[in-house]
């Protein structure tokens, strides 16, 4: 019996090694690339220029992303899922709900303007996205339609919002807001100080639209 337990366990340790080796080489990988992407932007990055980055050979690297399209969705997306979990912490507990999703915004604003022409290509890319990365762009939007989500709830909470509202689809409403701003700001429609005013603007007629009825006086 002994032997049979240690028998079925070797391969599951070796298994599990190539599985940590695979994810330590991908993580070289997307490091690599968001290096080279922000010291050479993204069009003179090449994937050759990766593969020595990252310490692999240039054909191991399409053994893990499909072409630098689907690289560069990856590296800004897990960027984007650091600064949105650094921001959800910094959204101000109390205060209108209006507020809070524009403080959510305003810290993914200065980071996509931090590298504009990459954020472009983003943009461009993430509408696209191939089979490879469209579980990882919903899997973002997931998650900022769940931020989104909890600061509804609090609104409704406060009476901010109209009981029958759905948080999920108001914060989809939001983030489609949010998402048709930024592709204006890197499509080169709106300079970057009109930002704030837009977003204002746009987030607060959905929330008026979503406020509960006021009773009418006698």
């Amino acid at each position: 019996m002994d032997d049979a337990v240690d028998t079925a366990a070797a391969p599951r340790a070796e298994g599990g090694r190539r599985e940590r080796s695979k994810r330590d080489k991908l993580a070289r990988i997307v490091r690599a690339a968001s290096v080279l992407f922000s010291e050479r932007g993204f069009e003179a990055t090449t994937t050759q220029a990766i593969a020595e980055q990252a310490g692999i050979g240039a054909g191991t690297l399409f053994l893990y992303v499909r072409s630098k399209d689907d690289l560069l969705v990856r590296v800004v997306l897990e960027a984007l899922g650091r600064e949105l979990d650094d921001a959800s912490s910094t959204v101000p507990a109390e205060g209108a709900v209006a507020e809070q999703v524009l403080a959510l915004f305003a810290t993914l604003v200065a980071y996509l303007e931090e590298d504009s022409g990459l954020s472009r290509a983003f943009l461009k890319e993430v509408l696209f996205a191939s089979d490879a990365e469209r579980p990882a762009v919903q899997g973002m939007v997931d998650q900022f339609h769940g931020r989104l989500g909890h600061l509804v709830n609090g609104a409704k909470d406060r009476g901010e919002v109209a009981a029958e509202v759905s948080p999920s689809d108001l914060a989809a409403n939001l983030f489609a807001l949010f998402f048709h701003v930024l592709q204006l700001r890197h499509g080169g429609h709106l300079p970057a100080t009109d930002v704030p005013a837009r977003l204002r603007a746009a987030v607060e007629l959905q929330l008026r639209a979503c406020q509960p009825a006021r009773r009418a006086t006698k």
